[in-house]
């Protein structure tokens, strides 16, 4: 799940200035709890019943926040939506760099929520250091894609880190896959779980719930 910024009168734009302020004014704990709050609370009975999976950012900053753990458990306890289709998307400083995350994240791991860790490829060091068991997903760095299908290193690459995240027992997510020849080279490769417009078009959530369709869960 990605924000986009709706201006009057204007085509809607991907959220990224608008995080890349949230940031820098230390506002990410809010922007965190406002989506957890409008897919988990405001969205979750029609999610529900569309039956349909969920990944959601969490950033760094809003996790060290005890306020937003306790919201984030609490919204868990009263959302509409089981857990086992709820993933949180964390990055990987969260699990490396801060122990008493790690302690909150086997929690919500442990009422049934899926973790995923994403952009990993830039670091492969640290991607390294992390344990077995902890995570279910690695979301492979996007930038990696579109060269993929004629850039021998970011398949190598690739290939590497979707190896090393299958020791872990997590399966690998890559996109996006917007032309077919990036489809082909990341099924070739044997990445578990591809995302991009060979797979579906990017739509909004109000869209989504709108149309006559149900998801496979």
């Amino acid at each position: 799940m990605s924000l986009q910024l709706a201006i009057p009168n204007q085509m809607a734009q991907t959220a990224e200035l608008f995080l890349q302020a949230a940031h820098f004014y230390d506002m990410m704990p809010q922007v965190d709890h406002w989506l957890l709050r409008r897919v988990l609370t405001d969205y979750g009975q029609g999610i529900a019943n569309k039956g349909i999976c969920v990944a959601i950012p969490v950033s760094t900053e809003g996790l060290l926040q005890p306020t937003l753990r306790a919201d984030l458990l609490g919204m868990l306890d009263e959302t509409p939506l089981p857990t086992s289709s709820i993933n949180l998307m964390i990055d990987d400083a969260v699990l490396l760099k801060h122990p008493d995350l790690r302690v909150f994240i086997a929690e919500i791991r442990r009422r049934g929520c899926k973790i995923v860790v994403q952009n990993i490829g830039k670091n492969m060091v640290e991607f390294n250091q992390l344990p077995a068991d902890t995570v279910d997903y690695v979301q492979i760095d996007p930038s990696f894609m579109a060269q993929i299908h004629y850039n021998q290193m970011h398949e190598v690459l690739v290939t590497i880190l979707h190896g090393n995240t299958h020791r872990l027992n997590a399966q690998t997510l890559a996109g996006p896959a917007d032309i077919t020849e990036t489809l082909e080279k990341l099924t070739g490769i044997g990445i578990d779980l591809v995302g991009g417009d060979t797979i579906a078009p990017e739509t909004s959530l109000e869209k989504l719930l709108n149309t006559g369709y149900f998801g496979i869960h």
